[in-house]
Parts: C-alpha cells; structure tokens; sequence
C-alpha cells in the first residue's frame, strides 16, 4: 500500500507495549537474573522480557521499592543496605549454589564507577552512607562470591 509505505518509510510493523501480565506470561529462557541497584526495576523488567526470570532484586530507596513490588511480583526483593547483604544470604533465598547462577547484574553501577555530576545520585549515595567506591567492591565481592555461570 502506498499511503502505509508513505507514513513508514522503513518499512516496520507496528510496535506494541506489551501489558506486565503479557510480559509475565512470556515463556521462560531457562536462564535467571539477580540484580542489585534495582531501582524501579526498568532493567528486570527488560530481562522478563527477553524471557529470563529474575529471583532476588535489592533496592534501598522506599518509592523506588513499592514501584518495583508493583511490577515484579514473584521477586524476592531485599530492601536492605547492600553492605548488609551476604552473598551467601542471596544463594539461599534463591535456592541455588554458588556457580548456578546465570546473570548477577547491577544496572545502576556506572553511577558509582566514573566520578558523579548529577547532585540527585551524589545526594542519595551521601544520604545512604556510600562511598563510590564501596558500591562498586560490594558488588565485585558479590560477582566473585556468587560465581556466576
């Protein structure tokens, strides 16, 4: 049709937001996901989508967790500071042993690696008590502890 081709000019077929219940009822990829700096949880929410099933999340900052319950029910979400958090408590609330895990991710990490210039992310790390560099051997600590796959 030439009036589509007009308006699409790449050629592409419609997208459409799929609904979390479309999301949830994907079928499983056979890979899991834990992942710490969750936040809202955009990025478990892009693993779900690709089919893999996130079993532990861990955010600290109270509206970011009741958004993330919200949207991720069925995920173990750990509310703690991180430093407070063993790698072997994660293990055990997941039901795996060290080295089954597929995916440990830390979506929120290039906020504490390279030096911070937006005040908002530079204010919650101070208000939390973080160092930059604490976030980041934290969760290099976990990732060795952990093993992932």
């Amino acid at each position: 049709m030439v009036g589509q081709e007009s308006r699409n000019p790449m050629n592409k077929p419609p997208y459409k937001v799929p609904s979390m219940q479309e999301i949830a009822d994907l079928p499983w990829n056979g890979y899991n996901v834990v992942s710490t700096f969750s936040g809202c949880g955009g990025s478990c929410l892009g693993f779900k989508m690709a089919g893999f099933k996130v079993l532990w999340a861990n955010e600290f900052i109270p509206a970011a967790q009741d958004t993330y319950r919200a949207n991720h029910k069925g995920t173990i979400l750990d509310t703690r500071d991180i430093r407070k958090v063993q790698a072997s408590e994660i293990l055990d609330a997941i039901g795996l042993s060290k080295g089954q895990l597929d995916v440990f991710e830390g979506s929120s990490l290039e906020g504490v690696l390279v030096p911070v210039t937006a005040s908002w992310n530079e204010e919650l790390l101070a208000k939390a008590g973080f160092k930059q560099i604490d976030c980041f051997w934290r969760w290099m600590n976990f990732a060795g502890w952990i093993a992932i796959k």
